[in-house]
């Protein structure tokens, strides 16, 4: 697809609000730059699919996740099965640096996550232009720029596992119980047991 010089894309934010840097000013800080429609707010792997099914359905020139690395892999990986479903062509993506893991962030050249930053990442998205293209793998039916087979792996499968038993025993309570004490619970509770 040629894209005429100066051309405005419509863009799409997904943001993970259980990533370690989405906090209400973050979210306070798109909604000003952002219109409400073209905002989301995911809060879970359910509404991560409802989310691509809009995103897909109108048809974004750009997809920004804001998230971590575990929430680009999650969010792309829905929006791409969805434009599959649907035989679109999956729009151009990006990353806002809001996670515990950024390496995408710095490979991208993703800005901190100030004002400042957000809006020139923002801004860049918006206007048409050459991307960069970044090979991704297929791995358990996720894209990914990168996969683990050692020991980070095994504590990924960890994390999810006691993540959905935290889920399921604290109900609407969960939510209050970030990632960062999933992660210790995991090690602490799980892994470093079984290693």
């Amino acid at each position: 697809m040629l894209l005429q010089a100066g051309a405005r894309q419509r863009v799409a934010v997904i943001v993970n609000e259980n990533a370690r840097g989405v906090r209400q000013r973050v979210i306070d800080d798109l909604s000003g730059l952002v219109p409400p429609r073209d905002l989301y707010v995911s809060s879970n792997l359910d509404h991560s699919r409802q989310i691509a099914a809009k995103v897909v359905e109108r048809a974004y020139d750009t997809v920004l996740f804001g998230g971590g690395d575990g929430t680009f892999v999650q969010c792309l990986s829905d929006v791409a099965a969805e434009a599959r479903r649907r035989d679109q062509a999956l729009p151009s993506v990006g990353v806002l640096r809001l996670g515990t893991g950024n390496a995408l962030a710095d490979c991208l050249g993703a800005s901190r996550p100030t004002l400042e930053g957000l809006e020139r990442d923002l801004g860049r998205a918006r206007r048409a232009g050459r991307a960069k293209q970044l090979e991704l793998l297929e791995v358990d039916g996720k894209l990914t720029p990168f996969a683990g087979c050692g020991l980070d792996a095994q504590i990924l499968d960890d994390f999810d596992k006691l993540g959905k038993a935290i889920d399921r025993v604290a109900g609407p309570l969960a939510a209050a119980i970030g990632a960062g004490p999933r992660y210790a619970l995991t090690v602490g509770l799980r892994s470093t047991p079984r290693f």
